[in-house]
Parts: structure tokens; sequence; C-alpha cells
């Protein structure tokens, strides 16, 4: 689970984190899953309400899809 993408949505999304942690609800879970919880993956965006990062990006829409030829990889 990630919260914090987009910075100010951060507080919301850690709240469902804590809320899932304290529902217990990943004890329900089979022993060969796992629940990974990021509470902020933009940190300059969620301490400045920002939707983009310290560099101007947005995380969310700012990509390169690999699976595609690009200029750098000449492929």
């Amino acid at each position: 689970m990630v919260s914090g993408t987009h910075g100010p949505e951060g507080y919301c999304g850690a709240a469902g984190q804590l809320a899932f942690l304290q529902a217990r609800f990943h004890e329900g879970l089979p022993s060969s899953a796992a629940v990974l919880c990021i509470y902020a993956l933009n940190c300059y965006g969620f301490a400045w309400d920002r939707r983009v990062n310290a560099e101007g990006c947005d995380l969310n829409r700012n990509f390169i899809d690999f699976s595609q030829r690009t200029r750098e990889s000449g492929l």
C-alpha cells in the first residue's frame, strides 16, 4: 500500500494504512502473502502539500515505460 505519491493525499492514505493494520486485516492473509506499507512515497510533496517532488516531477505522470523503445537505450 502506497500513500503520499502526490503529497497532500498522504494524510488520508496514511490513515487508511493505519486502519488496515489496526483492524489486523493483514493477519487474514495467506502465509505466502505479504503487505508492504509505504508511508510517504513523495516525502517532499507530503511535507509541502505539493503534487510534485523536489525536482518538480509528478511521480504518477512522469515515468519511463521501459517496455517501449527510448532514445537513450537505442532499442
